[in-house]
């Protein structure tokens, strides 16, 4: 049973993913009144995906059964990495760094600092928008995959190989972060080398990486929240402060400290539990009539096939449920669970299309890196994505999956029987 368990890991930290999804969708049913509200649903995606993913892995034992069977690699002696390998591993360290610079050249500007010098939350969302969407696509797509592939992977190939190369991703990648202050960009670039260093005790690295994730996650936080910023300020008030500036001091203090207002801990809670939750809530609302269901044009690698214009469902959304937000000059999508694209555009068919993909894939990523102790690391990224986007774009540039993957091929696979 524990072998069979390890072979299939990382599908059962997926499967882990949906239970949590399905747990916090009820508990949002329970406190919003709705009883179990939409947790069948997402119960029904869990237990479907589990029947598929068995029924592919029978077949592809049926059809290719080396597939199926490999010797364990999760305890085999470090392998030297070739002087080509390291090569690569600088090239793609020093492309890391000239994205991070081209992307802060291009604004003018870094977001942080900018943010910091604001006490308005929605000026404040406006600012980490604009530092992504007012780039060129190409710019965009390169900053996703330096977050979402590049960074991860470096980090992960690296402090496997114990290259000195680490510290230097460690060091652009962070700042990147840092310099974006989106929550979510450090948790998909360290959470993955955190789970390696876990996995392997290395504890020492690890307890350095987890404080600089605390550093970054508390930082990022606190300068999107103005109120979090004047929860760690002195109550006195600095003689250099501006007298509008103290003003608007002197009114927070007033106050009496509400954790969840001033908390970075509940901002995490919050965006972990009760926005997944009701975001599929929303969803679920909104397309609850079948004439509203897209058709496929909310899969953009579908849109020729379908000859429809592309419809952007989390932003379209967005704009349905956040219309005082946009008319002040935000932009936003309302991501979802990687079946909900699926639920808005076919209805429970596509949710069923959507599970047997899923299956399929999680199959090929258990012939690919095996029992290899990068295979939970180097997979967490596409998990996470597939929690906020469709499944297709959680491959490509919601995760960088197919990135990462050629990455794990060059280093591991080539060369080897």
């Amino acid at each position: 049973m524990l072998t069979v368990f390890s072979r299939h890991r990382v599908f059962l930290i997926y499967c882990g993913s949906l239970l949590w999804l399905t747990l916090a969708v009820l508990w949002f049913g329970l406190v919003t009144h709705s009883n179990l509200g939409q947790a069948p649903l997402v119960a029904s995606v869990t237990i479907g995906a589990i029947v598929m993913y068995v029924i592919a892995w029978r077949l592809l034992g049926i059809i290719w059964p080396r597939m199926t069977h490999w010797p364990n690699e999760r305890f085999l002696p470090l392998r030297q990495i070739t002087h080509i390998q390291s090569m690569v591993l600088w090239a793609l360290t020093l492309l890391l760094a000239i994205i991070f610079l081209t992307h802060m050249l291009m604004l003018g500007h870094i977001p942080i600092l900018i943010a910091m010098s604001s006490d308005d939350e929605y000026s404040i969302s406006v600012i980490r928008q604009q530092a992504y969407f007012d780039l060129p696509v190409w710019m965009r797509y390169a900053s996703d995959y330096s977050f979402k592939a590049l960074g991860p992977a470096l980090l992960l190939i690296s402090v496997y190989f114990r290259q000195r190369v680490f510290w230097v991703v460690l060091l652009v990648s962070s700042l990147y972060a840092l310099a974006m202050f989106v929550r979510v960009l450090p948790l998909v670039l360290l959470m993955p080398l955190l789970v390696y260093l876990l996995l392997q005790r290395d504890w020492k690295i690890f307890v350095l990486i987890a404080g600089l994730f605390a550093v970054v996650i508390a930082i990022s936080t606190s300068a999107s929240a103005p109120t979090i910023r004047e929860s760690f300020a002195s109550t006195t008030v600095q003689s250099t402060v501006s007298a509008q500036d103290q003003q608007i001091d002197t009114g927070y203090k007033t106050k009496k400290f509400s954790w969840r207002s001033n908390s970075v801990l509940y901002a995490l809670f919050d965006r972990m539990i009760f926005v997944p939750s009701q975001v599929i809530d929303q969803w679920l609302r909104f397309y609850s009539h079948t004439d509203r269901l897209e058709q496929g044009c909310g899969y953009r690698t579908l849109t020729r096939l379908m000859n429809c214009k592309y419809v952007d469902v989390p932003s379209k959304l967005y704009e349905v449920y956040y219309q005082d937000n946009v008319a002040r000059g935000m932009r936003g999508s309302l991501n979802a669970a990687s079946f909900m694209t699926d639920y808005a555009n076919f209805g429970v068919p596509g949710v069923a299309g959507g599970v047997i993909l899923a299956a399929i894939v999680f199959c090929l990523i258990t012939c690919i890196y095996r029992d290899h102790p990068l295979a939970v690391p180097m997979n967490l990224p596409l998990i996470l994505a597939s929690m906020e986007t469709s499944f297709i774009t959680a491959l490509n540039s919601g995760s960088g999956w197919f990135a990462m993957t050629v990455l794990f091929l060059f280093f591991f696979r080539i060369g080897k029987a």
